[in-house]
């Protein structure tokens, strides 16, 4: 029957989705592949500027990877992003210097306000 419609409807949502992430993510893609490309060799681009087009070549190449990964990929990443969340959440709590600092941040924070307010 028409069990191929499903598939052939659901398929262009997918990549469209895909796409809307991947087109909302492209400055910041651009930024970490400027800052690894090309801000990373700061001298050889001083020393051969002719490298310039080569190493623009190179972050856009990494870019287009990336978006690419992004509109094909993009619930698996996602699941990943916040797998990988949770797991930082669960080891800063388990920083105790770090705890330590936040709450004595926190005391100082108060203290101030408290201070502000004539308490």
């Amino acid at each position: 029957m028409i069990y191929w419609l499903p598939p052939v409807v659901m398929l262009p949502i997918y990549l469209v989705i895909g796409w809307q992430i991947a087109m909302h993510e492209l400055p910041a893609l651009w930024e970490e592949a400027r800052r690894t490309e090309i801000d990373a060799y700061p001298n050889l681009l001083a020393a051969c500027p002719y490298r310039a087009p080569s190493l623009l070549a190179a972050a856009r190449s990494q870019v287009r990877d990336r978006t690419m990964g992004l509109i094909f990929f993009w619930p698996f990443i996602f699941a990943a992003r916040a797998v990988r969340g949770r797991f930082d959440q669960a080891i800063d709590a388990g920083d105790s210097v770090g705890l330590a600092a936040k709450v004595a941040e926190r005391d100082r924070r108060i203290a101030q306000l408290e201070h502000d307010l004539g308490i």
